[in-house]
């Protein structure tokens, strides 16, 4: 709100609410996910979204209705910054980073399957999928370690950003998302690729 002109500016949070109530007629799920930390003073501003009436009041007066069709989620690393009250009217899962990575587990796949989707099928049963498979399997818990263990980070960063950074990498480096209808010679050529990563 302009305090000045008294003009009001729609943030994310009013758009998303106004694309969800505009698509209710097809009346297919819709996810609102915010991801980030849990802010004190904009998370206090939704409660009446977490309440029973899903509505979200804005400055201006203006109240938007969620729809049936509309859940609100918030992933978070922590809710140091979130009252009683809030916390109280969400739903929690609670995941354990170090369960997720658990390498005695195999806990570092589930982070490699996601990461499949990216791929053509077509390269789903070849060597460049084994060979990259392999490769991230086998050394990605010593490149976390090293990386935690021998470098000077600037901003602290979690170990799924680590890893999703290292997937844009490899994007980059093999063209995965160019590749359309992949020939065996192209698919010969990402393998040779990877394994010089």
């Amino acid at each position: 709100m302009n305090q000045i002109t008294k003009e009001y500016t729609y943030g994310l949070a009013p758009m998303l609410f106004n694309k969800s109530e505009a698509e209710k007629v097809n009346e297919t799920k819709q996810w609102i996910m915010f991801d980030g930390p849990v802010d004190s003073l904009w998370i206090e501003s939704m409660n009446s979204v977490l309440d029973d009436s899903k509505k979200l009041c804005l400055p201006n007066s203006e109240v938007i209705e969620m729809t049936e069709f509309t859940t609100c989620m918030f992933e978070t690393d922590d809710l140091s910054q979130a009252s009683p009250a809030t916390i109280s009217r969400c739903g929690m899962v609670f995941m354990d980073p170090k369960a997720l990575m658990d390498p005695d587990n195999n806990g570092y796949k589930c982070f490699f399957d996601n990461f499949k989707h990216n791929f053509h099928p077509a390269l789903f049963k070849t060597k460049f999928v084994s060979t990259l498979e392999t490769l991230f399997v086998n050394s990605i818990h010593e490149l976390l370690f090293r990386l935690r263990r021998e470098t000077l980070t600037i901003v602290l960063t979690s170990e799924n950003n680590y890893i999703y950074s290292l997937f844009k990498l490899i994007n980059a480096h093999t063209g995965l998302k160019d590749v359309e209808n992949p020939k065996k010679e192209d698919v010969d050529l990402l393998a040779a690729s990877v394994e010089t990563l």
